[in-house]
């Protein structure tokens, strides 16, 4: 098993036991890993992503349901960004590349949005 969250021993894997060489040191960092450009590497760059995605979708999201409502709500706040834009907290949403997917597959399934 690959010690994912272990950076000093992945470090270890890719430059010691492995034998890749970088000119930029022994990161284990999404750059260094695509320097490297391997299929272990794309792997674990690809791992992370997913792991990102099930935090913040798959753990965070439900818990905060509210249960009244069974739907999650936030805070609006107009003078919040610095673009002018409204900005949302409690909890803090913003409209990430994985949600414009999720909804444009969601839409192109014919499903309603509720």
């Amino acid at each position: 098993m690959i010690p994912e969250r272990e950076k000093a021993q992945l470090s270890i894997l890719f430059y010691d036991i492995i034998g890749y060489k970088t000119k930029e040191g022994r990161g284990t960092g999404v750059k260094e890993l695509e320097r490297i450009n391997t299929p272990l590497t794309k792997a674990l760059i690809e791992y992370r992503k997913m792991e990102k995605l099930i935090d913040a979708f798959l753990v965070a999201l439900p818990k905060q349901i509210e249960p009244s409502t069974g739907k999650i709500h936030t805070t609006l706040n107009q003078y919040g960004a610095a673009t002018g834009r409204f900005s949302s907290s409690n909890p803090r949403r913003k409209l990430g590349h994985i949600e414009v997917i999720l909804y444009e597959n969601h839409v192109n399934s014919g499903e309603a949005i509720a």
